[in-house]
């Protein structure tokens, strides 16, 4: 015999090893047999002692479902006759239940139990002797016993409707691994219990009820340790060990090879039963895994498909759906089950339901109260000063002696630390990672009344899960490296990558991390915009992504998107449409990274149709139409204005927005989105981050995907230009102007060289210094001059800079005060301005409007970006720009102010009230 060895074992929820109970006898005997006794000094005047054979339902063979299971209950049989016959007193206590026994059987182990009061020490020595013979066959029932127990068992199943979690376990390992035997449904089973023979039982127990394969667990009030493991010694000691045991380990097909998809007939007929379907995904944990510990991970795990199950739980309308989703780790495989409950007729109803819920968690993650409340139930739970109860303790052991490393100590304050500092933000981030998993397998329960219905699940059901499910049989992540290839590096330094579909991408990886921070700036464009519609259709296609961010996208109304942005760190999504442009621009500064591109895919191909979004849309046009006129008169006057001329627009004057969204539908509105984002081609992605190009990659491959959402567009091109003739006009009306006023606006229009950005600078600095010499007319004499705005431009797509004068005022003013601005334009021309003004001007020039400091300043360094690959125009270095701007001479802009302020230059619009 072995030493005793006096242990102290820890494990989640359990005390640390100073307090009393602490103490674990462990004793192994020259048999291979292991004993744990645990003495307490509470345990609710009870002694707990349970046999723990690693054996169990994975010992059958091929045709012997359940076999195992009909083993363990053998031995309760004779147990109870043997009384009955041979034992009056223990008889009785049968009869009075003064004692509890029962079995289990699972996948790789069985189990027996006996429990009962610490004082009665007939019962100690019934249950000892009841467990060793059961150990060693001695428990074995009659001829007449065996047979009637195949009814006892036939029973059990056949009131189990085969529903419970064991069963479903035995199917899905009957598909998944080789070893497992066949599942026998009930109305075959009576049948196939007819073929256990005794001979087959007693080899079964001979070959797996072995001691070295076996531990006994006493956990309770035991006053007299060294009498008890006496008992145990004297009772389970048998001669010598058994021969090793032969057996070819078992191939579990669920972890390797590619996904499968399988429908199983349950076979269960009947009103009530044959009507549930049940779906199954199996998600894989070896990616999430892979980012903790083995400790860490077996802790955060239950929470994770606790929580998953608790928010589709509420999500489910239980009265009213046909629903029910359950979300378990399942029996010996690394996967998370999500099975989802319905009826026959209902299976695309509940899952498109379940796939909405688990999008919505997705986007949302946790609240910050559920996180409370799950982190300091963490934090007890992880107490070293908490006592464990007698149950726990018996777990604790029984785990132990199946070979499942219990935690030390040292382990479990490193998992108290660990916990201490995990956040909402970590935990989020977790959920997110283990939803976003690929499914693995997908399995069906359904009932089949013929080869059609089979025929029909297979077809339909894989249709609805590919519908709904994005990663339905999706290959492995290597494939986004066969949808791309890297060019050389642009003048920039940029790396640029091109897709399958010919579209590229360029990204600009900067390596400086602000205190470890994550951030991500992009913008994708492509040369499509409103002027590519008809004139019918122009307006639609403007207003058409503020339709969309005013509905949300997905699952997700707008007040739930910004509520999902806000957690994530994402500060901007904005799809935009302008005359000649349209794309997509957005910024992270943090690590939602999955999110972020998950919610740029929903605005792409996902936008969210809501007719009240929609009405609540228009009556937004509505207020600001509402607004006091001063704040319309000169967006509406600016919108005629280059409209007239043939500038591009960004943006629609407020009342000409309002009048367009009164006549506006729906439908229309989200069919042409559809037609400027669908065609994913066409789009140049660019992007300023400290993230790897490697890590975006597989996302960016994911949202554009180098395929045409529609076979053809031909609408896109059936478009003409809705801009007016180039020529200048006297009079515009203009809605918004009240009566009897009017407005003065001057346009100085100049071609400019794409890359010459020093005259661009030189012309900001020019429009700075009219500003200047503007103020004054304010102050005239009988000059109505309310408010004046100048403003410079430059137009990228026609190579235009322009500077504007904009001036509300009386129509009977009009020329006086076309007469003070020509004054002021030819003094520019004739005369330098002072230095003292110049040196003013220049350090209020925006040194990012002209010059970038790529490291400092992420987004901007996205807009180089793109003015390079849309427009091939090189913003200069900041020292470049610095240099330069200090070089400029007030001599300089003089030379300017000649070449802009020429009445060739110049565009003359008065506006009216229109009638």
């Amino acid at each position: 015999m072995k030493l005793v060895v006096i242990l102290c074992f820890t494990l989640k929820f359990s005390l640390s090893c100073g307090q009393a109970d602490a103490t674990v006898i462990v004793d192994t005997l020259d048999n291979g047999f292991t004993y744990y006794l645990k003495p307490m000094d509470k345990a609710n005047g009870k002694i707990y002692m349970d046999l723990v054979i690693r054996s169990g339902s994975n010992q059958q063979k091929k045709d012997q479902f359940n076999f195992a299971h009909f083993i363990e209950h053998l031995p309760f049989t004779a147990f109870r006759s043997k009384a009955k016959k041979e034992n009056k007193k223990l008889e009785e206590a049968i009869r009075s239940q003064s004692f509890t026994l029962n079995g289990i059987t699972l996948y790789d182990q069985t189990g027996y139990s006996f429990h009962f009061p610490a004082s009665n020490a007939f019962l100690q020595d019934q249950g000892l002797s009841f467990l060793a013979k059961t150990l060693f066959g001695e428990m074995f029932p009659t001829k007449e016993n065996f047979e009637a127990e195949k009814g006892a068992m036939y029973q059990e199943i056949a009131s189990a409707h085969l529903g419970d979690r064991l069963s479903k376990d035995d199917i899905f390992r009957s598909q998944f691994n080789e070893c497992a035997s066949e599942v026998v449904f009930p109305d075959s089973f009576w049948n196939h219990t007819q073929n256990y023979k005794i001979s087959d039982a007693k080899d079964f127990i001979k070959k797996w009820y072995r001691p070295e394969l076996s531990s006994l667990v006493v956990v309770g009030e035991i006053e007299d340790v060294d009498q008890i493991r006496a008992e145990i010694q004297k009772k389970f000691t048998s001669p010598g060990k058994s021969l090793p045991i032969q057996q070819k380990p078992c191939k579990k097909s669920l972890s390797t090879g590619s996904p499968k998809f399988t429908v199983i007939d349950h076979q269960m007929k009947g009103s009530d039963f044959g009507s549930e379907v049940n779906i199954h995904l199996f998600k894989k944990e070896k990616h999430l895994k892979s980012k903790f510990s083995e400790n860490q991970w077996n802790y955060l795990k239950p929470l994770l498909s606790h929580r998953i199950s608790m928010f589709l739980l509420k999500r489910d309308e239980y009265y009213n759906s046909p629903t029910k989703t359950a979300v378990n780790w399942t029996f010996d495989f690394p996967v998370l089950d999500i099975t989802i409950n319905t009826k026959l007729g209902r299976e695309k109803e509940s899952i498109e339901r379940t796939f909405k819920n688990l999008d919505l968690l997705y986007y949302k993650g946790i609240s910050k109260e559920t996180w409370t409340s799950i982190y300091n139930e963490g934090l007890e739970t992880l107490d070293l000063s908490k006592t464990k109860s007698a149950n726990e303790w018996l777990k604790v052991l029984k785990n132990q002696s199946l070979g499942k490393k219990p935690l030390t100590i040292k382990e479990k304050k490193e998992l108290l630390e660990w916990w201490q500092g995990f956040t909402i933000e970590d935990f989020n981030t977790a959920l997110r990672t283990l939803l976003d998993q690929n499914t693995k397998d997908f399995v069906v329960l359904a009932p089949f009344s013929s080869d059609f219905d089979e025929a029909y699940w297979k077809e339909n059901t894989k249709a609805w899960l590919t519908q709904y499910d994005p990663n339905f049989l999706a290959k492995d992540q290597d494939h986004a490296k066969a949808l791309y290839k890297e060019l050389p590096k642009d003048p920039l330094g940029s790396r640029v990558f091109q897709l399958t579909n010919g579209q590229k991408v360029i990204i600009n990886e900067i390596t400086k991390e602000d205190h470890g921070n994550k951030f991500l700036d992009f913008h994708a464009f492509q040369n499509f915009g409103a002027k590519h519609f008809n004139s019918e259709n122009y307006y639609t296609a403007m207003l058409a992504p503020e339709v969309i961010q005013n509905a949300g996208v997905g699952q997700l109304n707008k007040y739930e998107l910004k509520e999902v942005m806000t957690i994530n760190s994402i500060q901007k999504i904005a799809p935009y449409v302008t005359d000649t442009e349209s794309g997509i621009e957005g910024k992270l500064n943090g690590h939602g990274l999955t999110i972020f591109f998950d919610l740029l895919q929903d605005y792409i191909d996902s936008p969210r149709k809501d007719s009240l979004a929609f009405i609540d849309w228009q009556h937004i046009q509505w207020r600001r139409y509402l607004s006091p006129g001063i704040s319309r008169i000169f967006p509406d006057t600016k919108a005629e204005v280059d409209q007239r001329i043939g500038l591009s627009r960004s943006e629609l004057g407020i009342s000409e927005q309002y009048k367009a969204s009164k006549k506006l539908s729906m439908n229309d509105v989200y069919k042409t989105y559809d037609l400027i984002f669908g065609s994913q081609q066409d789009f140049t992605i660019a992007i300023s981050t400290n993230y790897k190009a490697e890590q975006l990659l597989p996302l960016i491959t994911k949202l554009f995907d180098g395929t045409l959402k529609k076979d053809a567009v031909p609408e896109r091109f059936n478009s003409k230009d809705t801009s007016a003739q180039k020529h200048q006009t006297k009079v515009i009306p203009v809605s918004s102007i009240p009566k009897a006023n009017a407005m003065l606006a001057l346009k100085y229009l100049k071609k400019v060289d794409a890359s010459d950005w020093k005259t661009q600078l030189k012309s900001y600095i020019l429009e700075k210094s009219l500003s200047n010499r503007i103020s004054p007319i304010r102050y005239f004499e009988n000059k109505a001059l309310y408010f004046w705005k100048v403003t410079y431009y430059y137009h990228k797509e026609s190579e235009q800079a322009d500077i504007s004068l904009y001036f509300p005022t009386l129509e009977e003013q009009v020329e006086e005060i076309t007469k003070e601005i020509k004054k002021i334009t030819r003094e520019l021309k004739r005369r330098t301005i002072s230095q003292e003004e110049l040196d003013e001007i220049k350090n209020k020039v925006p040194k990012t409007k002209f010059g970038i400091d790529w490291e400092s300043n992420s987004s901007l360094t996205t807009k180089v970006l793109y003015n390079y690959h849309n427009f091939n125009l090189l913003t200069p270095q900041k020292k470049e720009f610095e240099d330069y701007l200090e070089s400029i001479s007030p001599k300089d802009i003089k030379a300017t102010a000649k070449e802009f302020f020429k009445d060739a230059n110049k565009r003359k619009f008065i506006a009216l009230p229109s009638t």
